[in-house]
């Protein structure tokens, strides 16, 4: 079976950045199965794609002419105001059919599209490959090598001079036609009213809250807008002190281990019973069972499975934060639809409570995308 080259690149404009007594330099490494080009200079070996998004934020019916691409292959020939760049491109042979391959050499678009995929089915070794070097560059030489990120592409290799791409713009939010009546405008006065008849104190406390709500409302990317709702939540649940019955459960088990090391009655159970009290002394209630207090005591509608579903997105996080598993692609997802789903569940469910915190209601701006 013949073999075909896919691959992954990733294009930054190397802000502020040049080479000493050179125009450019090409370095080559071997990573397991991946082979890393990595350029630095004006003439990426892929050319750059300049991408005018007129906004990222679009109603219906204006999306058709939302975006116009300007590419080349050589990158000095364009408008675009960068000037030096850093090019990272891993490349990745694979056995594919005498067929297939055959169709991709006479130019056959259904066996492009077929390898295109298939560089996308690598895409988390790609870009782990990609992150790392990267992330080398940044942290030992400096960030502005890869500040800023301006083309991201899949692709598969013809030949020599045919490299065929599969090009991504920046994310594109389609809005919702929203009009505000009369009686939404008394509402908001009222809310108004009294949210500034209260306590400083408590003024601060909600725009802390609400400070990150719109911090996260508008960051694209679905991961970081995901970390980041949590930490509106975390805010609101700074005053609880968890559920009753589980910080109960959860005293009747440190009774238990520390009965059982009382019972051992050796010359080290003094030292083994200070060193676990004072494991004991620093813990706190989980989010988790803060969360349920919380939950329990707004009783909104479906509060029962939003404890479920926290519990879930808890989980999530942590494996993201704790044990760094980005493969993990929130609670071990596949696809780019899934996480959106799972990120807009979770904004939902944030948004009710920080609601029902500051305000006592369950009344939350209506949406299409609201469960």
């Amino acid at each position: 079976m013949p073999f075909e080259k896919i691959g992954y690149r990733r294009l930054y404009d190397a802000l502020g950045c040049s080479l000493v007594g050179k125009e450019e330099v090409r370095l080559s490494k071997l990573m397991g199965e991946i082979e890393v080009e990595i350029y630095f200079g004006p003439r990426p070996m892929l050319g750059i794609a300049v991408i005018n998004q007129n906004s990222r934020y679009v109603m219906p019916k204006g999306i058709q002419n939302i975006l116009k691409v300007e590419y080349n292959k050589d990158a000095t020939k364009l408008s675009y105001s960068g000037k030096f760049f850093t090019e990272i491109i891993c490349i990745k042979q694979v056995k594919v059919s005498q067929e297939l391959s055959d169709s991709f050499h006479s130019k056959d678009s259904n066996a492009q599209n077929e390898l295109l995929r298939l560089s996308e089915e690598n895409a988390d070794d790609f870009k782990t490959a990609v992150d790392l070097i990267a992330g080398i560059i940044g942290l030992r030489f400096h960030q502005q090598f890869v500040l800023e990120m301006i083309n991201e592409n899949f692709f598969t290799v013809r030949n020599e001079n045919d490299w065929p791409l599969k090009s991504a713009s920046n994310d594109i939010r389609i809005l919702e036609s929203i009009s505000l009546n009369s009686f939404g405008i008394k509402s908001l006065e009222k809310n108004i009213k009294e949210i500034s008849n209260k306590e400083k104190r408590a003024q601060k406390f909600a725009a802390i809250a609400l400070g990150w709500l719109l911090r996260a409302w508008p960051e694209s990317n679905n991961i970081y807008k995901f970390l980041s709702l949590f930490i509106p939540m975390e805010i609101i649940l700074s005053g609880y002190k968890g559920d009753p019955e589980n910080e109960e459960n959860k005293r009747d088990k440190i009774n238990k281990i520390r009965d059982i090391i009382v019972a051992q009655n050796g010359q080290e159970y003094k030292k083994l019973l200070k060193f676990f009290n004072q494991i004991v002394g620093n813990l706190r209630p989980s989010l988790v069972s803060r969360f349920e207090q919380l939950a329990k005591e707004a009783k909104i509608k479906g509060w029962e499975n939003d404890i479920v579903a926290f519990q879930r997105f808890n989980s999530m996080r942590n494996k993201l934060l704790h044990h760094g598993d980005w493969k993990v692609k929130l609670a071990m997802l596949v696809g780019e639809k899934e996480i959106h789903e799972e990120t807009r569940n979770l904004q939902d469910l944030v948004e009710r409570y920080v609601n029902w915190v500051l305000f006592g209601d369950d009344i939350v701006y209506p949406s299409k995308w609201r469960t």
